[in-house]
């Protein structure tokens, strides 16, 4: 499922519209911070350059194909800028996909902060 690593390849390039098809509308996003974002709310932040990914190395990936839904879960070593503060961190990560149209498409994402 090489679908989740061409997702943070797009992320990271700040392609915003092959990231669009790699994320659903429904899409529902859960910081490491712990706030609950929708895909508008994330792309509009990404639009603006309030938020912006310079680097993100997914280790120890792991997914599970259920039908339908396929989930990955990794570790992420990231370096991103959040509203003009730099944040370089190791995230576990859990990625929900789901497949529409014969193309996976992100519906969930979870980070946590590793300490």
């Amino acid at each position: 499922m090489d679908v989740n690593g061409e997702r943070i390849d797009a992320l990271v390039a700040g392609d915003l519209e092959r990231l669009s098809s790699y994320v659903g509308e429904d899409l529902v996003y859960v910081s490491a911070a712990g706030t609950v974002h929708t895909r508008a709310e994330v792309f509009e932040a990404f639009r603006t350059g309030a938020l912006r990914v310079e680097r993100q190395a997914a280790r120890d990936v792991g997914v599970r194909i259920h039908g339908d839904v396929a989930i990955a879960g990794y570790l992420a070593d990231s370096v991103m800028v959040d509203r003009g503060q730099r944040i370089e961190a190791t995230t576990r990560c859990t990625s929900v996909y789901v497949q529409r149209a014969g193309r996976w498409q992100l519906v969930l994402q979870h980070n946590t902060y590793v300490a």
